[in-house]
């Protein structure tokens, strides 16, 4: 159950605590708490609508899809999830995602959603399937692959750190967190078709991807684009103090690709590069033309 709602503000009070699910449910480590979508399946969110989905092992070889500005959350925990509206001005908008003792994501079919996020969050993220999201002129997609653990307050503000346990979780997650692109899959933040448009001079904002782990891999022929945006890794056994930590892996396979590059075959009118202006003599001053005139 959700104790205090899915869009609680996260309580910075002395005995204040997170939104979180399964509350009143201590012994759920025992549990075999799964959810899987199988091939065939699927889930859809209308329009500024979201869907969670939170168990021990969460599994999706289906298809989910979101309307415009859909959150679509996949978040493994062995105990709670915490939950926490994320700061207006942030690279993404929706709710801000850690657990208490991480379970395990995979993803081996489709999850798309247009100008939203997407987060799969627990202590082993396994993005082997195609997972899109679209950018307009006002409203940025996102996609967060969180495998970290230990959520608690961090001043006012939501925060998980460990990226390591002292057991495997009774999942073979190992000891240390891992966000793995398999082979031949698609990650991808793209320009949407029904954008919109805007002048040169309009700031726009700027895709977002982020990976947080002990390890990042990345295997062969996997590809993650965002045309013309940011893509932050993070791998780290310390994410307190990443600087200092004492191990911490990006690995990229022979055939992967991060691609940031703008978006391709774009045709824009040579008129936006060509300007009025009044022209004197003086300007012309140093002319061969305007010399040969006097």
């Amino acid at each position: 159950m959700f104790e205090q709602g899915i869009v609680t503000t996260f309580d910075t009070s002395e005995n204040g605590d997170a939104a979180f699910v399964n509350s009143e449910a201590p012994n759920i480590a025992s549990k075999d708490v799964k959810i899987q979508v199988e091939a065939g399946g699927q889930l859809k969110v209308a329009d500024g609508g979201r869907l969670i989905l939170a168990g021990q092992t969460v599994e999706n070889a289906g298809k989910i899809t979101g309307g415009k500005q859909a959150q679509l959350i996949l978040v493994a925990s062995q105990d709670k999830v915490y939950l926490q509206p994320a700061e207006n001005d942030g690279p993404f908008a929706g709710l801000l995602v850690e657990v208490g003792s991480g379970g395990k994501v995979t993803n081996l079919g489709e999850i798309a959603t247009r100008q939203g996020n997407i987060t799969l969050a627990g202590f082993a993220v396994n993005q082997s399937g195609r997972v899109t999201a679209t950018t307009s002129v006002d409203v940025n997609g996102s996609i967060r692959l969180l495998a970290r653990q230990g959520a608690r307050k961090e001043g006012d503000a939501l925060a998980a750190f460990d990226t390591n346990r002292p057991d495997d979780g009774g999942d073979g997650s190992g000891y240390a967190s891992t966000v793995t692109f398999g082979k031949n899959s698609q990650t991808k933040i793209i320009a949407d078709a029904d954008g919109g448009s805007a002048i040169d001079e309009q700031a726009q904002p700027l895709s977002y991807l982020e990976a947080v782990a002990n390890t990042i891999h990345m295997e062969s022929d996997s590809a993650i684009v965002a045309n013309g945006g940011k893509v932050n890794f993070t791998a780290s056994s310390d994410l307190e103090n990443t600087t200092e930590a004492a191990k911490g892996r990006i690995v990229l396979d022979a055939g992967a690709v991060i691609d940031v590059s703008g978006t391709k075959h774009i045709s824009a009118d040579i008129s936006r590069n060509v300007q009025e202006m009044s022209v004197q003599s003086f300007e012309l001053r140093d002319s061969p033309y305007q010399k040969m005139a006097y």
